[in-house]
Parts: structure tokens; C-alpha cells; sequence
């Protein structure tokens, strides 16, 4: 173990000047890289969302957006294709070349989002924050990149909530006037139909169910006193044949002293079946009580002719006449029922009706009532937001132009590129080692050709050999140390820059 760590550490130094002529070059290549960088300065920004000034309790804003939706909005916003173009144009971020050449779209773009940094942060029961960093080789172009972004963001976040706001404003007050108006054509729908169907409608019906029942009432009644005058017909004739002459005390009576007669014989007949607190009792004895006022008042009739033919005749008249009337009055009376009748039928469908138009209404009423107290509300919410009382937006910290620069960080760039360099040397000295299939030590020979030598004689060169040999390791380090150096400069001065090369190959990769 000793011996192989002797014979490592032999073939280390002795390849020593190659590592560390590679060493040297990724150094020196990093160095160069680092110092052909030109200077990056960063200004930032940063933002911070408010609160609502107003409580929501009393007053409610009606632009009610997620925070975290909101600055993803607002970042998406601010990294636009159009709105980097106009920063750049505007600021004269990439200024013309030499030759008056300036960037393309595409390429102004590009380099607009490689500076532009915009960073949300949106947790719980922590502040939201929006960090903006822009990263430019002239520190007042950066601090003004920030800035104007800054106010850009300020403003797209107030023109956003009171656009909200007065759409939101706009919208009830299109849905007040459209449902006003369905009100009033609803209305007129309600008004017309309660006037084709004004005989049937349901708020009338106890009224013509009354007047079905004191129609009935009446018919019986018209009815009563028809048959009356039948019979009295029929006893005046019988009383004419059999004597020749009429009784005159019947014929003396008056028609309120015989429908007194009738209602008091229909009275007895009640009171035989009804007792006195009956309601068909009492009303036949409150007519009774009318009729007798009534008869009281009237005078002693007139007298009828004389017995005879003549008597007969006036007497049969009278009551052809009477009966005449009872039966006109019984058809206007049977006209009467039988359209109350059609009426009362026709009520159920007409109140259908009215129950339709009348829900539809009131559906619309609870419409414009909703309406109307969300006009309040947009107003009250659009109010809160042009005064500036919403949740808001506000500035934490100004970008100001910083004093030093960001990037590069040419101590890291120095410290990679030897790293990089010693990673290289011990790779290649691992690959030589190898690819060298050679015969260097005793024990290959008894591991390879199975002898066990008595004694091993180390290679014996000649002093041109050892010149030649030091000559060419002279000769690789020049190679290393100057030849790739100078070569790397002229190809930087005077055909491409290695940064682009690199940042070509970063762009790839």
C-alpha cells in the first residue's frame, strides 16, 4: 500500500507541470471572463398590499379579489410583451449600437425579462408583497426600469378595481331599468286581464255567492207568492160559481195586506217546526213587523164594484196582472242566477290566471328589490374605491440607483474557473493513467508476465533524451500559458467576444 501511494505520488509529481499549466490556463481563462463582464446594477423595489381602510362590516367593497390572484394578475400585467416594449422605448433601456442599429422586438424583449425580476408573496397571516428588481449596466436606468414599472403597477391596480367598480355599478343600474320596465309592462298585463275578467274575479266572489243565495231566496219567494195568486184566482172564481158574487172583504185587501197575510201564515208554520231563536224565524218575523208598519200606514182600499160579471173580470185582471209581473221578475231573476252561476264557475280558471301573472310579478318585485339593493351596494363600493379606501396597493420601499455593482461576482467566476481547472488536470491525469499500458513497476511484472524478477533496473536515458524531453515539457507549458492565452485574446479582440460565445452556449444549454 506505502509503495503505491509512493508510486502515485511519484507520477503526480512528475506530471505536475501539466496540471498545473492547466490549472493556470482555466484560471486565467476565468479571469479574463470575469474581467471582460461588464458591471450589472440591480435596483429594487416593493410593494405592499393594504387592507381595506373601511371596515367591511359597514362598508363593503364590491371589487372582491383573491390577493394572490391579484398579483398574479398584476405580474402578468407588468411582464406584457407591449408594456416591455414601451419601458424600453420610453427609458432607452438598450440604447443604438455604433452604427445607430438598435434591437429588434424579440431581442428588446428578451432582455427586458432577463433583467426584470417580479416576485409575489401572498401567505397566510403574512403581508402580501410584490418585489420588482430590474438589473441594467447603468444604475439610473435600473432605479427608473423599478420606478416606472412601480407606477405602472399602481396605476393598472386603480384603473382595474374602479373599471370593476363602475361595471359592477353599470350592471345593476341596466338591471333596475330593465326590470322597472318589466314591472310596469307586467303590471299593465295584470290590469288588462282583471278588466276582460272583472266579472269573475276572486276577490268578488263571496259578493256573488251572497247575491246566488238572495237571488234563490227571491225566486222562492216570486215563486210563493205565483202559487198565492193561483190559489186566489181559482177561490174567486169557485166563490163566483157557486154564489154568484165575490166575498169584497178579499177584495178589499191591499197586495202588502195579503203578502202580510201569506208571510203570517208562513210565520205560524215556522214556529211549528223552528224554535224562536232560528234565524228563518227571526227574519220572517222582523217582514212581518215591517209589513204590519207598512199596512198600518196605508188607508182603508177602495171599493170594488158591485158584484157581477164586471167584479169578476177587474178581480181575475188584477190578478192575471200580478201574476204577469211574478213571472217577468221570475226570468230576470232566473237571467240573473244563471250568469251569476256562469260567473262563479268561470272564478277558479280566472283566479289561475291572476295567480300566474300575480307570482310573476312578485318574482319580478323580488328581482328589482335584489336590483336595487346591489345599485346601493356598487355605489357604496365604487365610492370606496375612487376615494381610495379599498384594498390598495401602496409603496413599501423606492428603487433608488445603487452605488455598486451586483454582478459579476468575478472572485466566484476566478474561484469556478480553478476549480475547473483542477478538475480537468485530475481528470486527465486519471485518463493517462489509464491508457498507459506500460510495464512501471515489479509488481506488473509478476502480475502480468508471471515471473518474480531478482532485481529491476529503472529506464536509463541519454542527455539528449533528457533534453528532448525537458525541451517538450517546456514547450507544453509555453503552449498552455502563452500560446492559448494570446490565441484566446486576438480571437476576443478581433473576431468574437468570448462573452458572447459563452452567453451563447449558457442559451443552449
Amino acid at each position: 500500500m506505502n509503495t503505491l501511494i509512493r508510486f502515485y505520488s511519484y507520477m503526480i509529481l512528475r506530471r505536475a507541470p501539466l496540471m498545473v499549466a492547466i490549472i493556470v490556463l482555466f484560471t486565467a481563462l476565468a479571469v479574463a471572463y470575469a474581467v471582460n463582464q461588464p458591471n450589472k446594477y440591480a435596483a429594487s423595489a416593493r410593494l405592499l398590499v393594504e387592507p381595506p381602510q373601511i371596515p367591511t362590516e359597514l362598508a363593503l367593497s364590491t371589487v372582491n379579489t383573491v390577493v394572490s390572484e391579484e398579483l398574479g394578475l398584476l405580474r402578468q400585467r407588468l411582464t406584457t410583451r407591449a408594456n416591455l416594449i414601451d419601458v424600453a422605448n420610453k427609458l432607452n433601456v438598450f440604447p443604438p449600437d455604433e452604427d445607430g442599429n438598435r434591437l429588434s422586438p424579440n431581442d428588446l424583449v428578451s432582455g427586458m425579462r432577463t433583467g426584470l425580476t417580479v416576485t409575489t408573496s401572498a401567505r397566510r397571516n403574512q403581508a402580501a408583497i410584490v418585489d420588482i428588481k430590474f438589473e441594467s449596466g447603468d444604475p439610473n436606468i435600473s432605479a427608473a426600469v423599478v420606478n416606472e414599472m412601480v407606477t405602472r403597477a399602481l396605476d393598472d391596480n386603480v384603473r382595474m378595481r374602479t373599471e370593476s367598480a363602475a361595471q359592477t355599478l353599470g350592471f345593476f343600474e341596466q338591471e333596475v331599468d330593465r326590470l322597472t320596465n318589466e314591472l310596469s309592462l307586467q303590471s299593465s298585463r295584470i290590469a288588462e286581464f282583471k278588466s276582460k275578467n272583472s266579472s269573475s274575479l276572486p276577490e268578488a266572489l263571496d259578493f256573488r255567492l251572497s247575491r246566488e243565495t238572495t237571488l234563490k231566496e227571491r225566486l222562492a219567494n216570486v215563486e210563493r207568492e205565483r202559487i198565492s195568486l193561483d190559489e186566489q184566482r181559482a177561490r174567486v172564481i169557485a166563490v163566483y160559481e157557486e154564489t154568484g158574487q165575490l166575498n169584497r172583504s178579499d177584495l178589499n185587501e191591499t197586495p202588502e195586506q195579503r203578502q202580510l197575510r201569506e208571510l203570517e201564515t208562513e210565520l205560524a208554520s215556522a214556529l211549528a217546526i223552528y224554535s224562536d231563536s232560528n234565524p228563518r224565524v227571526t227574519v220572517l218575523r222582523t217582514r212581518v213587523e215591517q209589513l204590519q208598519r207598512v199596512v198600518a200606514g196605508q188607508g182603508p182600499a177602495q171599493d170594488v164594484p158591485d158584484p157581477g160579471a164586471s167584479i169578476l173580470n177587474v178581480t181575475l185582471a188584477e190578478i192575471d196582472s200580478n201574476v204577469s209581473s211574478l213571472n217577468e221578475e221570475t226570468g230576470q231573476l232566473e237571467d240573473e242566477l244563471a250568469e251569476l252561476r256562469k260567473q262563479i264557475e268561470q272564478t277558479p280558471q280566472t283566479a289561475i290566471g291572476l295567480e300566474t301573472l300575480q307570482r310573476d310579478y312578485d318574482n319580478l318585485q323580488r328581482q328589482y328589490d335584489a336590483a336595487v339593493a346591489g345599485m346601493a351596494r356598487a355605489k357604496t363600493g365604487e365610492q370606496i374605491e375612487l376615494s381610495a379606501n379599498g384594498q390598495r396597493i401602496s409603496i413599501a420601499e423606492s428603487a433608488v440607483p445603487p452605488d455598486s455593482p451586483t454582478s459579476p461576482n468575478r472572485r466566484l467566476i476566478t474561484m469556478a474557473g480553478g476549480a475547473a481547472g483542477v478538475a480537468v488536470a485530475a481528470g486527465l491525469f486519471a485518463l493517462l493513467e489509464l491508457i498507459n499500458s506500460s510495464i512501471r513497476r515489479p509488481g506488473e511484472l509478476v502480475n502480468r508476465l508471471g515471473i518474480t524478477p531478482f532485481a529491476t533496473i529503472p529506464v536509463i536515458r541519454t542527455r539528449r533524451e533528457q533534453r528532448n524531453r525537458t525541451l517538450t515539457k517546456i514547450g507544453l507549458v509555453l503552449l498552455v500559458l502563452v500560446v492559448l492565452p494570446v490565441s484566446l485574446y486576438l480571437v476576443d479582440q478581433y473576431v468574437v467576444s468570448l462573452g458572447e460565445i459563452v452567453s451563447k452556449i449558457r442559451r443552449v444549454l
